[in-house]
């Protein structure tokens, strides 16, 4: 198999700065490979820095377009027309491995929830309920509770077998009659 050359590119991250400016990397060519400060694989933004906030705020952006596009070019306002297209076309853009990526800081999952929060505004019925109100009435959930509902449903996955342990083992749940499901983190010897 041959590599397409031009499309290389380094992500360098870690402590070590003196390392990240001296060493190059070369391709099959003897062409030197760019650093980025941001890689793009399997359609999720890696930062040089191992945050994903350069991934989010691309995904808020394309999420804020696609709700816009769907807001201008269908005249429809009513419940049934634009909850489709949101659990179509927008929703999906902010689903898409958000095990991985899910934010911790307050003013990144405020500017997630913006999204919806403003999509659903426009909805025939809508404009004058609260975000809260809104979602209750149209029996959505927010944001941050599909984030966390979807990292449940993972670590329940890891638990069962059913996906590869992404910490090599050291999940382990136990079952207890009265309180139900727990998961530790079992400790390796050094």
């Amino acid at each position: 198999m041959t590599f397409n050359e031009e499309q290389f590119e380094a992500l360098r991250c870690g402590p070590n700065q003196a390392l990240k400016d001296t060493t190059k990397l070369l391709n099959e060519g003897g062409k030197e490979v760019d650093n980025k400060p941001h890689v793009k694989c399997q359609s999720v933004f890696l930062s040089e820095n191992a945050t994903f906030e350069h991934h989010i705020a691309a995904t808020i952006k394309k999420a804020r377009g696609m709700a816009g596009w769907i807001l201008r070019t269908i005249s429809s306002r009513e419940k049934e027309v634009r909850l489709t297209l949101w659990r179509s076309m927008v929703q999906p853009l902010l689903d898409y491995y958000s095990q991985l990526w899910s934010p911790q800081k307050n003013g990144i999952i405020q500017n997630l929830e913006t999204v919806q929060r403003s999509f659903t505004r426009n909805i025939k019925g809508m404009r004058d309920l609260s975000y809260w109100d809104r979602l209750n009435q149209l029996g959505l959930y927010s944001q941050q509770r599909r984030r966390d509902r979807y990292c449940a449903i993972y670590l329940w996955k890891v638990l069962e077998n059913l996906v590869p342990d992404p910490t090599d083992n050291k999940l382990q749940g136990r079952i207890n009659n009265r309180t139900g499901r727990k998961c530790e983190r079992r400790s390796v010897p050094t």
